[in-house]
């Protein structure tokens, strides 16, 4: 009797040991990895209709994203599109994912980022966000700011971007 008292309690200590070490690993990972980001620049008048259309919405109302009050959008601005590679490696999903980015001088417009809205476990997802600014602006470092829900606790993480920062790389079209 005594044997089987003393086999039940060391697999109680066992599976208290692995369930702990499962809330621990989950509490750890429960907000997504940023593995890379990368920054694309691309001049305005390279993509006359995307400039053209993002024009028209802004007129009419129906652009999706921030145009500011005084913005004076000619051909020579340029869209700068902040990437960012998640990786879930938490065991829980992560909801309404955002990306964010807090207005700088020379910004005109600001798309939200695009990507998925939820990042299952052991998943990949990507999240794009675009700037369009004026050309004066020279560099495209900026703080993002990635959001996201846990079981309904919101979690936000402050993200240095820009090609001086680890991690991202910068690419610009000719």
């Amino acid at each position: 009797m005594r044997g089987i008292l003393k086999g039940m309690a060391i697999l109680t200590l066992i599976f208290t040991a692995v369930a702990a070490t499962l809330v621990a690993y989950g509490y750890v990972h429960r907000f997504p990895n940023i593995t890379s980001g990368t920054i694309q620049v691309f001049d305005a008048k390279e993509q006359p209709e995307v400039l053209t259309r993002w024009k028209e919405e802004a007129l009419t109302n129906r652009f999706q994203g921030l145009v500011l009050p005084d913005a004076e959008i000619k051909e020579d601005a340029q869209f700068v599109q902040y990437t960012v590679r998640l990786h879930n490696r938490g065991m829980l999903p992560v909801e309404w994912l955002s990306l964010e980015a807090p207005l700088q001088k020379g910004d005109l417009m600001l798309l939200p980022a695009a990507g998925p809205n939820v990042l299952r476990p052991r998943e990949f997802g990507d999240l794009t966000l675009i700037v369009l600014r004026a050309p004066v602006s020279i560099s495209t470092d900026r703080n993002l700011v990635l959001s996201g829900y846990v079981l309904g606790e919101k979690i936000t993480v402050e993200l240095p971007a820009g090609s001086s920062m680890p991690r991202w790389r910068e690419e610009r079209n000719p």
